[in-house]
């Protein structure tokens, strides 16, 4: 005597959620771009707290009032002369 197993029905196939993946792609998407906005303005906030708080300033600092004293930038010697003064 031979007594077979009972048959399982197969499993129903999932909906298809390709719209709703699609959708939730682009929704990481753009929350991750907000997040990356977020991050470079806090960096560049925090950028300016060090440099304000190395400096004593807020900003950037300038040619003429950084370490540099009004060095500016080198000129070539053939360039230089007393009537531009080295500009």
């Amino acid at each position: 005597m031979c007594f077979s197993s009972p048959s399982v029905p197969e499993p129903p196939k999932p909906p298809d959620t390709s719209e709703q993946e699609a959708a939730a792609a682009e929704d990481r998407k753009r929350l991750r771009q907000q997040q990356n906005l977020e991050t470079a303005k806090l960096k560049e906030e925090a950028f300016q707290n060090r440099l304000q708080a190395y400096y004593g300033k807020r900003g950037r600092g300038s040619l003429l009032s950084g370490q540099g004293g009004g060095r500016g930038f080198a000129l070539e010697t053939s360039l230089m002369s007393k009537k531009n003064l080295g500009a």
